[in-house]
């Protein structure tokens, strides 16, 4: 009886919490806002206008990079080189594709050349670059 009792309150109590985010937005962001990844990439909210977000990521090797992302989805949209803008093309430009909800995928694509260190390249501090190669990225929302 105990069992049913609690399992009773569980459910009438704990109900709405696990209902409650069928559905996350992309959060509003404002200049100013940092955070770093789990990799250690540090990102940085740098400005904000009507549709996107200026956002510069820096690794820890001090290698930075400057992106406009999409309000709505948090995907990137083009890098900040220049007057003239141009499409975004590389790793992970759909890392996040708000709104999220549990379940939810997508899938992504882009072309790029590999590179790898062996032996002979390792000794001079160099690497070798193979040809252009097409990766694809998928991604899940699990929870």
């Amino acid at each position: 009886m105990k069992k049913i009792l609690f399992s009773g309150w569980l459910i009438l109590f704990c109900a709405h919490m696990v209902l409650a985010q069928d559905r996350i937005e992309a959060p509003n962001l404002s200049v100013g806002d940092k955070w770093v990844s789990t990799d250690g990439t540090m990102i940085q909210v740098t400005g904000v206008d009507e549709n996107s977000y200026k956002v510069k990521f820096q690794d820890d090797k001090f290698q930075s990079e400057t992106l406009w992302l999409e309000r709505s989805t948090l995907n990137r949209i083009s890098p900040v080189q220049g007057k003239k803008p141009r499409a975004y093309k590389g790793a992970q430009r759909r890392l996040l594709n708000f709104p999220l909800t549990i379940g939810k995928s997508w899938k992504d694509n882009y072309m790029t050349q590999l590179h790898w260190e062996d032996e002979r390249t390792e000794l001079l501090g160099e690497h070798s670059v193979g040809e252009e190669t097409q990766i694809f990225e998928s991604y899940k929302v699990l929870g």
